[in-house]
C-alpha cells in the first residue's frame, strides 16, 4: 500500500485529507494514533516470533525434556492475548475514516490489549530466564565467548525478546522524541497529494501491495496504514532551485541481467530527481551492460570491473561518486518512491548529522507457499546493539560522502558482512538519524545466489569485525596517527564562562593529537571583538565558534574561512546565523560536540577513590547516588530522593564533580529539556561521571533515549518515584554492565580523541564532501 490502500485487501487507508481532519492538529493526532498501533503490532509480532524460537532452541528443548525448565501456561496465555490484540487491531483498521473520538476509543482498546500482551510475554520470559537451567546456558555461552570458541556467537532468542520488551518500556516511560511523529505542518497536505499522484503506479507500490494481500499480516497493514500520514510532513520541505544536493546511488551487480531493470526502475521512480546511479559490474558475463544501456537515462552510469566481490565493486562506485550524499541499492531490492527525498529532507533539517537510515520490509519468497514476512524488532539506533548484530539494512543507509573520505570505504578482504563492518566504523563517533518508516523492500530469494544466504566463514568473519571494533575503543584513549595538520582557532566570548572553559578544553585535545590550535576569548562588545577575531583567525585553517554570536563575529571577521558553529540554546533576543554558502569552497556548518574530558585526570582521581569516599563520610560498603540538576528548585526530586533513601542509597550533592565521579556508584541527572537535544548541551559535570564509568539515571528524552538503549543510562520518570526505585534495583543487580556501557559511551563521544575525529570529519563535510 502506498497511500491508496492495499490491493486485494478489505482494509481502507486512513484519509488524512478528509473533513474529519481539517486542522493540522487533528492530522498530527491521527498520525500518532496510527504510529502507536503500528509500533505495538511490530513489537508483539517480533515478541511472538522470538518466544517461538525460544521454545525451539536446542538448549530450551533439552531443559524441557530434563524437566529443568518448567512448561507453564504463560506462553499459551500470551499467545491467546496476542490473537485478541490482532483481532482488535484488524477491527480498528477496517473502520472507515474516524473522527477524534473514534480514534481515542480505538486507541484505548488497542493499547490495553497490547499492554496485556507485553505483560504476559514478559512474565513468561522472566519465569524461564530466572531458572537455573537457562542461567547455566548463559554462563556457558559467556565462557565460550571468552575462550574464543567457534560457538561463541550462537544467538539466544531470549535476547530478541528482551530488546523488544526494553524498547516498549523505554517508550512507555517518558514520551520519547520521534522524528516521524513530529507533527503535521503547512504544506504536508500538498506533499501528500503530490506523492499519491507520483507513486500510484510505481513498482514498489505494486510489489508491496501484493505482499500485504498475500501474507495478510496485521502488523504490516498497520505500518502501511501509518505511512502516508508520516511521509507527508517529511516531504513538505521546499528547496531553493539549484540548492538541491546530488545523491550518488551505488548499485553492485554480478550476472543479474534479469533483476537489474526492476532495481534501476526503483531509482528512476524516486520523487527526488537529483541523483546519479553508478551500476558497478563485478566482472559479470551476461548481457547486463546491454540491459542498462537500453534504459537510456543519462543519470545511469555503467562501470565495468574485474570480478573481486561486492565490496570492491561498491568501493569503485564510491571512488567515482560526485554527490554530496551516498545511498546504496542492491540489484535484488527495491526502494520506496519517496526514499531519497525523505532522506535528503531529514538530513537538511539536522545539518550537523552525517548519516541516516530507515526501516524496511524483510520478505522471503517462498514459491507456492507464498512470501513470508520476517518480524521486525525495534530498529531505533543503539551502537551497543549494532555491535552485537547488524539491524541496519545497507539499502536504507544514507550518508555524506565525507564519511568515506575520512573513514575509508568497504573492507574488501572480508568474505561477507562488509556492510556491518562499514556501519560499525562510520557510526562509532556519529549517531545517525532514524526514520521509522519502511522505505525499502529487502527480498530474500532462495532461487538466486545471495551472499546474505551463505553461512560459511560466519564465525571467523564476525570475530574479525569485533576485533576491529575493540581497536576503535583502544584508539579512543591511545595517541592517534598524525593526520594532516590544520590550524584550528576556537572562538568564544570571555563573558561566557562555560564556553571559555570549553574553548581551552578543545584546544588541549586538538594539540595533544599533534595539531595546531589556539583558544580565542573575545571581549564583550562586538566592536572590540571583530578586530580581535580578525587578528586571531589570520593564520587559522578553520574555526570552531562556540555560540551564535561568536559565529557571527568569525564570519564577518574572516569571510573566506571555513567555520564550524556550535549552536547555543535558542534565544529570543537574537537570530542565529543562517547556513549559507559564502564562496565556492566555504560554508558555515553546525557542529554538535560534547565537552572533551581528559581521560588521565579522571583516571588519576579514580585511583584515590577510597580516600575520597572516607573524606566525604562514606564507608566502603555504602551505595552513593550523586544528584545533578541545573535547576535551583529541586523540590520535584523530593519523591525520587525519598525512594532512594528507602532503598538504602545515600545521596551526594556534588561540589567538585571530578571527585564526586570517583565517589558515586550512580548519578541521577535532573537537567532541563534543553540538555536532551544536543551533545553540546550536556554539562561537563555529567561527562565526568561517564568518563569514570558511573551509570546515569535520567529521563529518556532526546539523545538520552539512545543512551538508554546503549545501557549507559537507566530510564526514569522523575514524576514517578517508582521508576527510580526500579532503576536502582536493576542497578544493584548489574551495575558493572551499566558502568562499562557509560565508559564506552564516553570513549565514543566525549573523549579528546573523539572530539578530534569529529572535527576532522566535520571539516570534510563542511567543504561539501570530495575536494575537486
Amino acid at each position: 500500500m502506498i497511500g491508496s490502500g492495499v490491493a486485494g485487501s478489505t482494509m481502507p487507508t486512513v484519509d488524512f485529507l478528509s473533513r474529519a481532519h481539517t486542522t493540522n492538529q487533528d492530522r498530527a493526532a491521527a498520525v500518532r494514533h496510527a504510529l502507536d498501533r503500528a509500533r505495538y503490532a511490530a513489537w508483539l509480532e517480533a515478541l511472538a516470533a522470538a518466544m517461538t524460537a525460544f521454545e525451539q532452541h536446542r538448549w530450551a528443548r533439552l531443559g524441557f525434556s530434563l524437566r529443568m525448565m518448567p512448561r507453564t501456561d504463560a506462553l499459551n496465555n500470551a499467545r491467546a492475548a496476542f490473537a485478541r490484540f490482532e483481532s482488535a487491531l484488524a477491527q480498528d483498521l477496517a473502520k472507515p475514516t474516524q473522527d477524534a473520538a473514534d480514534l481515542d476509543a480505538g486507541d484505548a482498546a488497542v493499547t490495553a490489549s497490547a499492554r496485556e500482551c507485553l505483560t504476559l510475554f514478559g512474565a513468561c520470559l522472566d519465569a524461564w530466564d530466572r531458572g537455573p537451567w537457562w542461567r547455566l546456558g548463559v554462563m556457558l555461552r559467556r565462557v565460550a565467548g571468552r575462550l574464543r570458541l567457534a560457538k561463541a556467537e550462537f544467538h539466544l532468542p531470549s535476547e530478541d525478546a528482551r530488546v523488544v520488551l526494553d524498547e516498549a518500556a523505554l517508550w512507555d516511560c517518558v514520551a520519547v522524541e520521534d522524528l516521524a511523529a513530529a507533527g503535521w505542518q503547512d504544506g504536508a497536505a500538498a506533499a501528500l497529494t503530490r506523492f499519491q499522484a507520483h507513486c500510484r503506479d510505481t513498482l514498489f507500490a505494486e510489489r508491496l501491495s501484493d505482499i500485504a494481500a498475500r501474507t495478510n499480516s496485521v502488523a504490516l497493514r498497520a505500518r502501511l496504514d501509518a505511512t502516508p500520514g508520516v511521509l507527508a510532513p517529511l516531504m513538505a520541505r521546499t528547496w531553493t532551485p539549484g540548492a538541491e544536493p546530488l545523491v550518488s546511488v551505488i548499485m553492485p551487480t554480478f550476472n543479474r541481467a534479469a533483476l537489474l531493470p526492476d532495481a534501476v526502475r526503483s531509482v528512476r521512480d524516486q520523487t527526488w530527481p537529483h541523483w546519479e546511479l553508478l551500476v558497478c559490474d563485478d566482472g559479470g558475463t551476461d548481457d547486463s551492460a546491454a540491459v542498462v544501456a537500453a534504459i537510456g537515462d543519462p543519470r545511469v552510469r555503467w562501470i565495468s570491473l574485474r570480478h573481486e566481490g561486492a565490496a570492491a565493486a561498491r568501493n569503485a562506485g564510491l571512488a567515482r561518486a560526485h554527490g554530496e550524499y551516498v545511498a546504496y541499492l542492491d540489484s535484488d531490492n527495491l526502494w520506496h518512491p519517496a526514499y531519497l527525498e525523505v532522506m535528503c529532507n531529514v538530513m537538511a533539517d539536522r545539518p550537523a548529522a552525517m548519516a541516516a537510515y530507515a526501516d524496511y520490509t524483510d520478505v522471503t519468497l517462498g514459491g507456492e507457499a507464498g512470501p513470508r514476512l520476517r518480524p521486525w524488532p525495534p530498529r531505533a539506533f543503539s551502537y551497543e546493539r549494532l555491535a552485537r548484530h547488524n539491524f541496519i539494512d545497507l539499502n536504507t543507509f544514507f550518508h555524506r560522502l565525507a564519511l568515506t573520505e575520512t573513514l575509508g570505504s568497504f573492507t574488501a578482504d572480508l568474505p561477507k558482512l562488509q556492510d556491518w563492518d562499514l556501519l560499525l566504523r562510520y557510526l562509532f563517533r556519529e549517531s545517525p538519524i532514524f526514520v521509522d518508516l519502511p522505505l525499502a523492500l529487502y527480498v530474500r530469494n532462495p532461487a538466486v545466489a545471495q551472499i546474505s544466504q551463505q553461512r560459511r566463514l560466519n564465525a571467523r568473519t564476525t570475530a574479525s569485525i569485533r576485533a576491529r571494533r575493540r581497536a576503535c575503543y583502544d584508539a579512543a584513549v591511545a595517541r592517534h596517527d598524525r593526520r594532516e595538520d590544520r590550524a584550528l582557532a576556537v572562538l568564544a566570548f570571555a563573558s561566557d564562562k562555560d564556553a571559555a572553559q570549553k574553548a581551552y578544553a578543545v584546544v588541549r585535545a586538538w594539540s595533544a593529537h599533534g595539531k595546531s590550535g589556539q583558544a580565542v576569548l573575545l571581549p564583550g562588545g562586538e566592536e572590540e571583538a571583530r578586530p580581535a577575531a580578525t587578528e586571531a583567525l589570520h593564520d587559522a585553517d578553520f574555526a570552531l565558534a562556540l555560540g551564535d554570536r561568536a559565529c557571527m563575529i568569525a564570519t564577518e571577521a574572516s569571510p573566506d574561512l571555513p567555520v564550524l558553529w556550535e549552536q547555543s540554546p535558542p534565544s529570543p533576543d537574537r537570530c542565529s546565523p543562517r547556513h549559507t554558502t559564502g564562496g565556492a569552497d566555504r560554508r558555515v556548518a553546525p557542529f554538535d560536540s560534547g565537552f572533551p574530558v581528559d581521560t588521565e585526570s579522571v583516571s588519576e582521581t579514580l585511583r584515590q577513590r577510597a580516600s575520597l569516599r572516607a573524606r566525604a563520610g562514606f564507608r566502603s560498603r555504602d551505595r552513593v547516588l550523586a544528584v545533578l540538576t541545573n535547576d535551583s528548585d529541586s523540590s520535584s526530586l523530593t519523591g525520587p530522593l525519598s525512594t532512594t533513601t528507602n532503598a538504602g542509597w545515600k545521596v551526594l550533592t556534588p561540589r567538585d564533580t571530578i571527585e564526586a565521579a570517583a565517589i558515586a556508584d550512580a548519578v541521577l541527572y535532573a537537567g532541563n529539556d534543553d540538555h536532551t537535544a544536543r551533545y553540546a548541551a550536556i554539562p561537563p559535570a555529567l561527562v565526568h561521571f561517564l568518563a569514570a564509568g558511573v551509570p546515569v539515571l535520567a529521563a529518556p528524552k532526546g539523545i538520552f533515549a539512545e543512551f538508554a538503549r546503549d545501557r549507559a543510562v537507566l530510564p526514569v520518570d522523575l514524576a514517578r518515584a517508582e521508576t527510580v526505585a526500579r532503576a536502582l534495583g536493576c542497578l544493584r543487580a548489574s551495575d558493572a554492565v551499566h558502568g562499562e556501557a557509560a565508559r564506552r559511551l564516553y570513549l565514543r563521544r566525549f573523549s579528546p580523541a573523539a572530539l578530534c575525529d569529529r572535527l576532522e570529519l566535520a571539516y570534510h563535510a563542511l567543504l561539501g564532501g570530495k575536494t575537486r
